[in-house]
């Protein structure tokens, strides 16, 4: 009896550990699919190809991940925000810019402008007024 249980007790243990590698593994697989249909995004709407559409992907993953920083350290303040979030921007454009056509950059930034429209129009779902 005490041996079933412990047999009972390592199969479940086992089974947690399967459940939680498969759901780390289906956010993974579900990030890289995010990820490869961004780049064809790009590549379609910029006419650019794969090499400059990663580029411009790490680019936009590193501004996200500053603007991310700067509302976990903003304390829901908008205002305090707006300067720092305006700044990343900013110097996200700047090296998109380094990178891209005045063509691709206007794509670009009418593509960002439409986004942040319909970011206005969704208060609960969006990111307005950063």
């Amino acid at each position: 009896m005490k041996n079933l249980k412990s047999r009972a007790k390592y199969i479940s243990i086992f089974c947690m550990l399967l459940f939680a590698s498969s759901v780390t593994l289906h956010a993974q697989d579900k990030a890289a699919a995010k990820e490869k249909e961004r780049i064809e995004k790009l590549k379609s709407d910029l006419g650019i190809n794969d090499d400059l559409a990663q580029k411009v992907l790490a680019i936009e993953k590193d501004s996200r991940q500053k603007m991310m920083e700067v509302r976990k350290n903003g304390n829901g303040d908008k205002e305090a925000m707006r300067p720092q979030m305006q700044a990343i921007r900013k110097d996200r454009d700047d090296k998109l810019a380094g990178i891209l056509n005045k063509e691709q950059m206007s794509k670009y930034t009418d593509l960002e402008a439409k986004k942040m429209q319909g970011r206005q129009g969704n208060p609960g779902g969006g990111r307005p007024n950063e």
